[in-house]
């Protein structure tokens, strides 16, 4: 009989731990996922320009409101750790300093994808729905579109569409802006 590889499944504190003994060289970009360290692909000018693209978009959105967090870790449980591209968070005084987001503290999460859409739509939207993430919108930049998945739960997101280019849509959190997949690829 054959055997398998085991795998071993660590939390987040052990995630911080083997951090701090820098077993990664500091440019290595990893998300902790079901407890997996997983690397991530690095950012093209792409990528980046179109976050900085959504950042703009979002900082319309009052202070009072949203705290806008790009690519900063969302504590998902023990075990996931991921490093959304924008995260819309609800407004706490300490600014997450004390520790990170939660999935209570979040309104929309964005991945901007590029090379990294399977990931996204298989992995990261399943984690998602199943830790409530409320709303959860994929960039897609080869195909120019944008995927809105909504009403979470443990089976998946129960509502999913992506808007056409006429068609306009708004954060479920903040209907007053109103986006048209041209203001998303400016």
């Amino acid at each position: 009989m054959a055997a398998l590889p085991i795998k071993y499944q660590i939390n987040a504190q052990d995630y911080y731990r083997i951090g701090r003994t820098q077993l990664f060289s500091e440019a290595a970009r990893m998300e902790l996922i079901e407890g997996e360290i997983v690397r991530m692909v690095p950012i093209g000018s792409g990528h980046a320009g179109h976050v900085n693209w959504l950042l703009r978009l979002f900082t319309q959105l009052s202070e009072e409101k949203t705290i806008l967090s790009v690519q900063g870790p969302i504590r998902l449980d023990d075990y996931s750790e991921p490093v959304p591209d924008l995260v819309l968070l609800k407004p706490r005084l300490d600014y997450y300093k004390k520790s990170h987001p939660k999935p209570e503290d979040v309104y929309l999460i964005v991945e901007v994808s590029d090379t990294t859409i399977y990931f996204d739509r298989n992995v990261k939207r399943r984690l998602y729905a199943r830790h409530n993430i409320p709303e959860f919108w994929i960039v897609d930049l080869h195909q120019k579109a944008i995927e809105i998945f909504r009403k979470p739960g443990p089976g998946g997101y129960q509502e999913s569409y992506i808007p056409t280019s006429e068609e306009t849509f708004s954060p479920l959190s903040f209907p007053e802006l109103v986006l048209t997949p041209n203001d998303i690829f400016g």
